[in-house]
């Protein structure tokens, strides 16, 4: 009756064989150690997406749940499996959909299995550039170990290694490439989504990436959200060798102007777009669009055209290819340092310029530039006997006026108004201000937002005491 480990009880005790000492035990004790599960189970049991895909090869599960065999496995998690699908432009359903596209992930989840032994990861190293047979087909053991990131989990038949990413053959990615590319120009075969379509089409490939960049995917990918979409080829967009790396930029404000963008090309609620129609309602608030009879859109400002045969219908909506990127009606398609060069700002412009601040501002980033007006200038210098001209022409000044110019200039974040004005305070390139110090209530005309920041023009400059006293010595 004596309990082992709390898993067994001694039925008959105390037995003498020889110089061994027997006990019966009702129950088999296993170390702490020993795996409990088999592959199969292991890995379905933290990845779905593992079990979605060996879904679609059952007899590689069952080879994988069978405990008396010696397999290594290689498994990713879904974050994997979902860059896998999105290098291809599709989801996991179009490739279950698709006859052909089925059997090709079979063979991907097929390769993701080496049966006959339990690899170490140092085991594969050691392997190098032998191969390695896995269920259907083989591949250099290195391929492998190169995507290792948590190896060597013991299971009851084998080894499992986690990946970073799916492997997949080339010959069969090779072929994974030419159905997809089948598939978009075949019209007797399902164009899926208004994303799936445009990632595959071979004119529309780089605004499908605009749509990943901009987290917009999932809403054109929706079967419950109708549009239609006019897509810039990819000819349009690589033409625009200024644009884009302000739209691609990294900042929380190029992937705003990004979205925006995006929004203005999308109609929402409709599945066509008839020639002639006027004030389209975008997916941008408060931004319309223009088609006329020839299929120009907006004629009097962006005369894109559509290209091609005219509407790709999709599952959840409509697809025109256009010859170039439209651009909102809120984004003035400049850099903040053209902006400021305006003629009731050029006075800052002046000071930007002398002082070399200029090119930072015409840079991909995130910028707000509070641009003091002419007179705002004026009113400053001119009580104490100063004149900008004078004091551009004088080395003297230039400190002073470096300190006061940025004053005015925020990197990393674009403020618009409404968060200006809420601010406890904001750290500019020449120290803080405090909004609620009537520097907001200074701010004049409607802001202009640019490609890579917000430009305010204000009736007063910036000016800290320090800096004051400074100028009031040289003058």
């Amino acid at each position: 009756g004596k309990r082992i480990n709390e898993v067994a009880s001694v039925v008959e005790g105390d037995v003498i064989a020889g110089l061994t000492t027997v006990h019966w035990i009702d129950s088999v004790l296993v170390p702490s150690d020993f795996p409990q599960l088999t592959i199969y189970n292991y890995s379905s049991s933290y990845n779905t997406q593992f079990a979605l895909s060996t879904a679609t090869l059952p007899a590689f599960r069952e080879l994988l749940d069978q405990p008396i065999e010696a397999y290594t496995a290689f498994t990713i998690p879904d974050s994997g499996w979902t860059r896998l699908f999105d290098s291809y432009g599709a989801d996991q359903e179009v490739f279950l959909q698709d006859p052909v596209l089925r059997e090709l992930l079979r063979t991907v989840c097929g390769s993701l299995g080496i049966a006959g032994e339990g690899f170490t990861l140092s085991q594969l190293q050691d392997l190098g550039d032998e191969t390695v047979w896995s269920s259907l087909g083989s591949a250099k053991a290195s391929d492998f170990a190169a995507l290792i990131v948590k190896p060597n989990a013991r299971c009851i038949n084998g080894l499992v290694h986690e990946l970073s990413e799916v492997y997949v053959a080339a010959e069969v990615n090779a072929a994974i490439q030419a159905r997809l590319q089948a598939m978009a120009k075949d019209d007797s075969l399902p164009h899926f989504t208004i994303f799936n379509t445009i990632a595959r089409h071979s004119l529309t490939r780089e605004f499908a990436d605009f749509i990943k960049l901009g987290g917009l995917q999932t809403l054109f990918s929706s079967r419950r959200s109708i549009q239609v979409l006019f897509a810039p080829s990819d000819t349009a967009i690589s033409s625009e060798t200024t644009l884009v790396p302000f739209l691609t930029g990294r900042s929380r404000y190029a992937r705003s102007i990004l979205v925006d963008v995006i929004n203005y090309h999308c109609v929402p609620l409709q599945w066509k777009v008839p020639l002639g129609s006027s004030n389209l309602v975008t997916a941008l608030a408060e931004a319309r669009l223009n088609v006329d009879e020839n299929g120009v859109i907006n004629p009097a400002t962006d005369a894109a055209h559509i290209v091609g045969d005219g509407v790709i219908e999709t599952e959840n909506g409509g697809i025109y290819i256009i010859d170039k990127i439209l651009l909102p009606p809120n984004l003035t398609p400049v850099t903040l340092s053209t902006a400021a060069d305006a003629p009731s700002t050029h006075m800052f412009f002046s000071i930007l310029e002398t002082l070399d601040i200029k090119d930072r501002l015409a840079q991909v980033g995130e910028f707000t530039v509070f641009a003091p007006t002419n007179a705002a200038i004026y009113n400053l210098i001119d009580p104490i006997g100063l004149s900008l001209d004078k004091m551009l022409r004088d080395q003297r000044f230039f400190r002073v006026l470096e300190g006061i110019a940025n004053y005015h200039i925020v990197q990393g974040k674009a403020y618009d108004r409404e968060e200006f004005t809420r601010a406890k305070s904001v750290k500019t390139l020449g120290g803080g201000i405090i909004p609620a110090l009537s520097f907001a209530e200074t701010m004049v005309n409607e802001p202009i937002r640019t490609l890579n920041g917000i430009l305010h023009q204000t009736s007063w400059v910036f000016v800290s005491n320090k800096l004051w006293l400074e100028l009031m010595d040289l003058a």
